[in-house]
């Protein structure tokens, strides 16, 4: 299953945290595999070099996206990497502000 965007995110889920097994892709990064957390307001899951990229939606079809810094101290805020809109291909997020795109294909 493509996540066609968050609605369909938050419609499956309402509220409660379930890991699926994906392929992403993130700039910078060739295609991997990825265990997705899927949670009603978005998604989260590890990049290759141990960080951490979470989306947390926001108003239809856009959402934040942060990345927490591999071994990140307690209370170390994430980067903020700013809007993200739907990308052309399903499932896939492209930053506004940023040159940064991210892709989840979960498995089902």
């Amino acid at each position: 299953m493509k996540l066609m965007g968050a609605a369909l995110v938050w419609g499956l889920l309402a509220g409660a945290a379930l890991a699926a097994p994906g392929e992403c892709t993130v700039t910078g990064f060739e295609p991997f595999a990825c265990d997705v957390v899927l949670d009603g307001n978005g998604l989260t899951f590890e990049l290759p070099d141990g960080q951490y990229l979470a989306f947390a939606a926001g108003e239809a079809d856009s959402g934040t996206v942060y990345l927490t810094p591999a071994n990140a101290a307690p209370g170390r805020a994430p980067v903020d990497m700013g809007r993200f809109v739907s990308g052309d291909a399903p499932g896939c997020w492209v930053g506004t502000r940023k040159e940064f795109e991210f892709c989840a294909l979960v498995q089902q």
